[in-house]
């Protein structure tokens, strides 16, 4: 039974452990017992309702392959001449999606996460923590991370990202000269030659993105995929291995590791992708080596600390429990984190707002992928029976070995007792029809009709479609910008449901773990709105964690690229702008003209504008306007000196720390 020990598994009195909050989680102790039970309940009755749809996401996995499985007859084909082509996968749904995929990742640019403040004051501290985030997000590949995600997304119906703080520390080396300091000279003197040394110091943090394996995402049932903070619980499976896990009880976080030594750490819930069967089969053969996989369940969940007798307190809280092997529980905290959200993201683009595991727009084609298949499949079927010569011989007048032998220039030899009498009617070609004729015509139909469900277009896909009459200009921008306004949807859909979740867990993560003080050098738009709200230039601020207590809204750009709106007439109406002085003075040209690179797809338009000229005369004008209580500007001008979150700004060198 899952969760009990015995002598023959462990010796349990062998491992002496400091539990958090004084609770007693030995593994053989009756509260260890029922949080194992109590987790594994809830996981196996999630399981239940999500492996219904692992069936489909199988399917899916298939059509993103390029190959099938050959049957005995093009086995046998394949063994008699390896030249000779089997069935394929036409990869209609590959290419559907590596478009969705492109047109996402065109719409990603640096900073991935944009931050304002929301009192006047906290402005430049939302600056602050917008430059440094992107810094986190460049060193730990969230890009990737968000990729991933995006393409479960596009492939299953959701993807699945869980945000945390990680903090890596090693050593560096520093300069250090040997001081003493003489109360009768007072100050410091220099004793010796400056050295070099080797120190132990925290090398880099930050928030990071880990990928959630859906066949391996156990949330909710009864909860909207959208809906992840509603949820009573939210839990998924991720693979360890025993010294990974050592390493982490070694921080402090975990205990109760050095129990699964030598102990089988496979989940009883654990789904294996179409293509991992082997690696898990390998991988059993290690089970008790200090290298073997364990199944670890992480389980944020809302309980009662007194019905579960972890606390004392009858008013709901959000736990951590993580179970590894099913049986035995290596972390159980409560959350404390100051967002107080489940540190769990999902997008999920075709939501219908109701189940938990909604479908994917592969799954919306799938049966048109199946079509596609089995008319190139058909085809090909038909050919090689037409190329293979299908004769009708006559074994007594001719031999029968030299008639099948398929190599090219045969000799056919007639047999002795009919030598003289010719050759006719010995072999005949038997008459074929090749009914198969149309279905490259309508693979083309089906592949269109999967374009016109997706929106994934040939102009999007970068090909030139073949017409039989000329198309316009017009013609053809009004359908890539009819196919780009839906998938604007998609990937707006995505950043409300997802992104705005982790950007304000990495803005909270940031307030909250920060350990490290630097200098944060300002460009682009942020010395933009600075120098346009303050009336003055500067090079950038340090960033000091321990004032960092600004409050901030997360900016949500729609992450969509230029194509659902008419640019050249928006070209147009700018020209016509700047010759009118009326409209001219009227209208701000330069934030036009930044907006008019936005849109044309150009993603850092700020970091080109010249320090000093005209950006000077506005944010002259405007704190001339501040003085004459008038407020005309986009930002608001402030005549006071902004807020300093570190005190002492301007006594520092512009120097990294």
């Amino acid at each position: 039974m899952v969760g009990d020990y015995s002598a023959s598994d462990v010796d349990i009195g062998k491992h002496e452990y400091e539990y958090p909050m004084r609770l007693d989680l030995k593994p053989d102790s009756a509260l260890h017992k029922s949080i194992v039970s109590k987790v594994m309940n809830r996981v196996r009755a999630s399981a239940s309702v999500m492996s219904k749809r692992h069936t489909t996401w199988d399917k899916i996995d298939n059509t993103l392959n390029a190959y099938m499985v050959m049957d005995e007859e093009e086995t046998a084909d394949k063994a008699e001449d390896s030249r000779r082509p089997v069935n394929v996968v036409i990869p209609a749904s590959f290419a559907t999606l590596e478009t969705l995929l492109s047109y996402w990742a065109a719409g990603i640019a640096d900073p991935i996460f944009k931050y304002r403040g929301v009192e006047p004051d906290d402005m430049i501290p939302a600056m602050l923590a917008e430059t440094v985030i992107s810094q986190h997000c460049r060193r730990t590949k969230t890009f990737l991370a968000l990729h991933t995600q995006m393409r479960d997304a596009f492939a299953y119906g959701m993807g699945v990202v869980a945000p945390r703080w990680e903090k890596v520390t090693g050593k560096k080396t520093e300069r250090h000269i040997p001081v003493f300091h003489s109360m009768e000279l007072g100050g410091p003197i220099q004793v010796g030659e400056q050295e070099s040394r080797t120190v132990s110091t925290v090398l880099s943090e930050g928030t990071v993105l880990d990928n959630v394996d859906i066949r391996n995402y156990f949330p909710d049932p009864d909860t909207p995929c959208h809906k992840v903070q509603d949820a009573d619980f939210v839990s998924w499976l991720s693979r360890e291995s025993y010294m990974s896990l050592m390493k982490k009880e070694e921080g402090g976080t975990y205990f109760n590791v050095r129990y699964m030594k030598g102990v089988t750490g496979t989940s009883t819930v654990r789904v294996d992708g179409p293509d991992e069967t082997e690696i898990i089969r390998s991988a059993g053969e290690r089970n008790h080596s200090e290298s073997a996989p364990i199944d670890v369940i992480n389980m944020y969940i809302t309980l009662i600390p007194k019905d579960w007798k972890v606390g004392k307190s009858e008013y709901p809280e959000k736990w951590l429990f993580s179970l590894a092997g099913d049986r035995t529980v290596i972390r159980a905290q409560p959350i404390n984190l100051n967002h107080n959200m489940y540190p769990v993201a999902v997008a999920a683009p075709k939501y219908d707002g109701y189940t938990a595991a909604p479908i994917s727009i592969l799954e919306v084609t799938y049966g048109l992928q199946e079509v596609v298949d089995w008319l190139y499949r058909s085809h090909i079927h038909n050919i090689r029976k037409t190329l293979y010569n299908m004769l009708v011989i006559d074994p007594y007048l001719v031999n029968y070995k030299d008639a099948v032998n398929p190599a090219p220039g045969k000799a056919i030899k007639i047999r002795e007792h009919v030598w003289g009498r010719g050759v006719q009617n010995a072999v005949q070609q038997l008459s074929t029809h090749d009914v198969t004729s149309g279905h490259i015509g309508d693979i083309g139909s089906a592949m269109d009709m999967v374009q016109r469900v997706t929106g994934a277009v040939d102009s999007l896909q970068g090909v030139v479609r073949d017409s039989g009459e000329r198309r316009s200009a017009t013609e053809m921008r009004d359908t890539r910008m009819s196919a780009v306004s839906r998938l604007q949807k998609d990937v707006r859909v995505c950043d409300a449901m997802s992104k705005q979740d982790i950007g304000l867990m990495f803005a909270s993560h940031l307030q909250q773990f920060a350990s490290r003080k630097r200098y944060v050098e300002f460009n682009g738009r942020n010395q933009l709105e600075f120098q346009t709200a303050f009336g003055k230039g500067v090079e950038g601020k340090y960033f000091d964690p321990l004032e960092f207590t600004a409050e901030m809204d997360l900016i949500i750009d729609d992450g969509s690229t230029s194509g659902g709106e008419s640019l050249p007439e928006l070209i147009q109406l700018y020209q016509m702008q700047m010759q009118n002085p009326e409209t001219m003075q009227a209208f701000d040209s330069v934030r036009l003209m930044l907006d008019l690179y936005r849109r044309a797809g150009v993603k850092n338009a700020t970091d080109w504008l010249r320090r000093g000229g005209q950006m000077d005369i506005m944010a002259d004008e405007q704190a001339m306007n501040a003085v004459d209580g008038q407020n005309t500007a986009t930002i608001p001008a402030q005549s006071a000196t902004p807020r300093s979150i570190t005190g002492n700004e301007s006594s520092r060198p512009a120097a990294a720390v």
